[in-house]
């Protein structure tokens, strides 16, 4: 317990700093929550023809290995995708509700 004022100053002057470092880093993971959630969501649009290039690709093609490999890839990467996209944009909507 402090027992003097000047005591008692430095932990009121630790607890100002604190809560300012803190409130700091709730801003930047607020932004950095809304960076990620719009990143994703212009995602969903900008690789939608090389994704149907694939399939198409490997449709007219399928016997060819690296094609193959492709997809695999692509398909492991959209279910990636569409489990992380809803998460950031909740996060991001619960941020933007407070």
């Amino acid at each position: 317990m402090a027992s003097t004022p000047s005591a008692i100053e430095v932990g009121l002057d630790e607890i100002s700093a604190r809560i300012q470092a803190n409130s700091k880093r709730a801003v930047t993971g607020k932004s950095s929550i809304a960076t990620a959630a719009a990143d994703l969501t212009s995602m969903a649009t900008a690789y939608t023809q090389l994704l149907a290039d694939i399939d198409a690709m490997l449709a007219a093609n399928p016997t060819n290995a690296a094609l193959a490999v492709y997809k695999a890839r692509k398909d492991l990467l959209v279910a990636e995708f569409l489990e992380l996209q809803p998460q950031v944009q909740a996060m991001k909507d619960a941020l933007d509700a407070l």
